[in-house]
């Protein structure tokens, strides 16, 4: 279902009985990941790198708490599917920041 919506599963793997997954998301303009600060992000939500949009194509990483997304920018995510799933909905509704564990 992920990849049908534009998020592109790169690695699985277990936290102790828990799937995590790694995945690249590409954050749209104008949506819910547009501005939206590292901290900001959900529960177990991590981004362990982006690579800008806009400007030199590196890598950052890790990036910092206060450091925000932007339109174009590809996020690599880490966290479980269902949180994955709900920022991602996020992003292409735009809207309120995303609730660890909401619906």
């Amino acid at each position: 279902m992920g990849a049908a919506l534009g998020l592109e599963v790169l690695f699985t793997f277990y936290v102790g009985n828990n799937p995590f997954l790694l995945a690249r998301l590409r954050v749209s303009a104008g949506g819910g990941l547009d501005g939206m600060a590292m901290r900001e992000l959900p529960g177990r939500i991590r981004v362990a790198a982006i690579r800008r949009g806009a400007g030199p194509r590196g890598l950052e990483h890790p990036p910092r708490r206060d450091t925000t997304l932007a339109a174009d920018d590809d996020a690599y995510l880490v966290g479980p599917y269902a949180e994955l799933l709900e920022v991602l909905r996020h992003d292409r509704e735009g809207g309120q920041a995303p609730v660890a564990g909401a619906p």
